[in-house]
């Protein structure tokens, strides 16, 4: 919204395993709510695959700026390579970690076979509080070093979990970058 009523030209361009659509370039702050339609109609899921979709976003757009990535940045191959695209073409990637808590700090145990929700993949697991420990200890970790890897490059970037609605989301990211008091 903001970048609309700025009048700077704004896009969305959703991805996954690929580029899956394209909201055009708009601007003005009366085109918000053709913005909430076109999230409202986003088809999400899948297979995260950051390094090719970058790719297709950089290929597909030469004017270069702001580009904010939204994700869980959940990718098997790793988030380095689809920033480092952004950067190495010049654009000015803000990071935007979203993810469910459930993911951080599920509440399993025993034995179960829990599914991918990406990919469909099944794996029989007997769950232990011991492991239970071992795999938040590693989401944190990785949530850290996507934070680091964003701090040695100086890009901006904000975590948060889908239980914060969004209107506090934006003021937090607001406040947080010295936008608002």
């Amino acid at each position: 919204y903001v970048g609309l009523a700025n009048l700077d030209r704004v896009a969305i361009i959703p991805f996954a395993g690929k580029v899956v659509d394209r909201m055009p370039p708009a601007r003005g702050k009366n085109r918000i709510f053709r913005v909430f339609e076109f999230l409202r109609q986003c088809d999400i899921g899948g297979n995260t695959d950051l390094a090719e979709c970058m790719k297709a976003f950089v290929t597909q757009n030469k004017r270069r700026g702001l580009a904010v990535v939204i994700s869980d940045f959940y990718d098997p191959d790793g988030f380095e390579a689809g920033i480092n695209t952004l950067r190495y073409h010049k654009f000015e990637p803000f990071v935007l970690q979203v993810y469910d808590q459930r993911e951080a700090e599920p509440n399993l145990h025993g034995d179960l076979t829990p599914v991918d929700c990406e990919s469909g993949e099944t794996k029989e697991v007997t769950i232990s509080k011991s492991l239970l420990q071992a795999y938040q200890a590693e989401h944190e970790k990785y949530c850290k070093d996507l934070e680091a890897y964003c701090t040695k490059y100086a890009m901006p970037f904000f975590r948060t979990h889908t239980s914060i609605p969004f209107n506090e989301l934006v003021l937090k990211i607001f406040r947080s970058g010295g936008f608002l008091r």
